[in-house]
């Protein structure tokens, strides 16, 4: 795995050299681990509820149906609405979804 920078909206990376399906599982188990908790939740985050969204660059859909996988196997909600969003749009989302 190659150290993940993040930038002022999110991972900064080369797709196929940083940013990988396999980074992006394991960043995402690490996210689910978190929020998992020590005793099953951690306690900043008592809703294990997830918005995962995704732009228009290449394989965009593919990664968040990767990270979606890892957290549902993690028994994390999930919400997404299964089409491309900017940041603007995301963020509209979470706070419709009273996540903000």
């Amino acid at each position: 795995m190659t150290t993940i920078k993040f930038g002022t909206s999110g991972w900064r990376g080369l797709i196929a050299r940083d940013f990988t399906f396999e980074n992006v599982r394991l960043a995402t188990q690490g996210i689910a681990e978190y929020l998992k908790g020590p005793e099953g939740g951690a306690p900043s985050h008592p809703s294990k509820t997830v918005i995962v969204g995704y732009d228009t660059r290449f394989l965009g859909r593919e990664f968040a149906l990767a990270a979606v996988e890892v957290l549902a196997a993690n028994g994390v909600e999930v919400l997404t609405d299964g089409a491309p969003k900017d940041d603007a749009a995301i963020d509209r989302l979470m706070q419709s979804a009273g996540h903000a």
